[in-house]
């Protein structure tokens, strides 16, 4: 693949989900100058092989749109992933459900997303955090740096009272937002929608 890419440095948009590329991914990467959007879901990269590729983005980072879902991600895949995206000021969407970073890994993110102000669409859903780890994201990147958000997705985590409370005073003071997925937490559908505000025009989904 990557000798077929020799001549497609110019390429903008680069969708290898469920594919097995491997190693041989940043090889694909580097000769891809150009790179707007990069779609990695259910690449099984893991920690070891998404490294040096989040590293090899961060030098050159023109990222739009960026999808990292389901590839065995934990805590030190999250600390490259945070040095990327402390560099993607341009990035509008990225999604990174099913990964299991935990709440040490979601502090982690919250320190490049900060810097993602463009950014409209947040997909964390199964990302394995908890009230703790979803406070670190609002404190850290909700609150400072992703004022343009639209969309955010915390489904099947372990978010309980405190965490939907914090969303939820979030979510009245983020004007820019549209949807909210909070479903499949620690709260029943009924309880949770006690902690997010309601008339404000935003779909939230509960179930």
């Amino acid at each position: 693949l990557a000798a077929g890419l020799e001549r497609c440095s110019a390429l903008v948009e680069l969708d290898l989900c469920a594919t097995r590329c491997g190693g041989g991914l940043k090889e694909v990467v580097t000769r891809c100058q150009a790179l707007r959007g990069l779609m990695l879901s259910e690449c099984h990269l893991g920690d070891v092989l998404f490294a040096p590729i989040a590293h090899h983005l961060a030098s050159s980072n023109q990222l739009t749109a960026l999808s990292l879902i389901e590839n065995k991600l934990s805590v030190a895949g999250a600390g490259a992933l945070g040095e990327l995206l402390s560099t993607a000021c341009e990035l509008r969407m990225f999604h990174m459900h099913d990964n299991n970073i935990g709440d040490q890994g979601a502090e982690m993110l919250s320190q490049g997303l900060a810097q993602c102000s463009q950014l409209k669409v947040l997909g964390l859903r199964q990302i394995g955090i908890s009230d703790l780890g979803l406070v670190a994201l609002i404190d850290g990147a909700l609150s400072s740096g992703c004022s343009s958000l639209t969309h955010l997705n915390v489904a099947k985590n372990s978010i309980g009272r405190p965490g939907l409370q914090q969303l939820g005073a979030y979510a009245r003071r983020c004007e820019s937002l549209e949807v909210l997925d909070v479903h499949a937490n620690l709260l029943s559908p009924h309880e949770a929608q006690k902690c997010l505000p309601a008339g404000l025009g935003i779909e939230i989904h509960l179930t």
